[in-house]
């Protein structure tokens, strides 16, 4: 069997968006084993073109898990633009694991990459302190659930290794959640510049990946920060595969967080056809 796809990379989070129309919901899991395959198009996740619910959204993706991936959907605005030859636009986009549509713009900066900016799901979100267990270490970090996906952040000490402990460090939160997906993000503060190694489990199609980078991740860290210090928040957050900006609004007077956006560049690398 085939799909139709396009690959792209959001700060190197290679993100698979399969593109044919006739692809039916029950072989998602095997697609996207295919396709994040070392022998196939090595991704690190994979969504799918599916019907839009409201006629207001220029597009639709579901996620392989069904799981809110914050790069998804910046790839998603970048297909679009890409294959609509947009050079500048606002529009809106539904995605798996946000109950409605979220703004995108994009700007076109080369033939194949665009600078692309996309509304993040902030209703309903918990920030919790938690303790989990990875190997004989048991780390402390905030946990913030969202919807679709929930993150572990964790202050990871430049002398401190824990690349070793990720997968038992998701595998743990996994049993203790009810979500689509789980992140492990160990994040640093040094001389102002703020690194995160991010980490996701996608329980649906049993993928737990070291990814370049992580939108939602990058999310996360902007909420528990915003939320800390009852203020908006404008961050850069250099990541494996590049920067990811965050901005979060915050209205002091109602102690709550009002809107939150990521944005990166988008490269769209190739497209073609997936055998599986």
């Amino acid at each position: 069997m085939k799909a139709s796809f396009v690959k792209l990379s959001p700060s190197e989070n290679t993100t698979i968006i399969i593109t044919d129309p006739a692809v039916k919901q029950r072989d998602y899991s095997k697609i996207a084993k295919a396709a994040m395959a070392y022998t196939h198009l090595y991704g690190e996740q994979v969504g799918f073109l599916t019907q839009k619910h409201s006629g207001r959204a220029k597009g639709r993706m579901e996620m392989s898990g069904g799981e809110f991936c914050g790069n998804g959907l910046l790839s998603l605005g970048a297909y679009l633009a890409w294959t609509e030859g947009i050079e500048k636009d606002v529009f809106l986009l539904e995605f798996s694991g946000a109950t409605k549509p979220l703004t995108c713009e994009v700007e076109k900066i080369s033939h194949e990459k665009y600078r692309v900016k996309g509304e993040m799901p902030v209703e309903g979100y918990r920030i919790s302190k938690k303790e989990v267990k990875a190997g004989e270490k048991s780390v402390s970090g905030d946990l913030v659930e969202m919807e679709g996906i929930t993150h572990f952040l964790f202050q990871n000490p430049e002398k401190e290794n824990f690349k070793g402990d990720y997968p038992d460090l998701l595998k743990n939160l996994w049993k203790d959640g009810n979500n689509e997906a789980y992140g492990a993000l160990g994040y640093r503060i040094k001389n102002d510049s703020i690194r995160l190694s991010p980490w996701v489990f996608v329980p649906g199609i049993d993928s737990l990946r070291e990814e370049r980078s992580c939108g939602s991740g990058s999310l996360a860290l902007g909420l528990l920060w915003a939320e800390e210090k009852e203020e908006s928040v404008r961050i850069e957050i250099k990541q494996p595969g590049g920067m990811i900006a965050v901005k979060i609004d915050y209205d002091g007077r109602a102690k709550k967080v009002t809107a939150a956006s990521i944005e990166t560049e988008v490269m769209i690398t190739c497209e073609g056809n997936l055998l599986f």
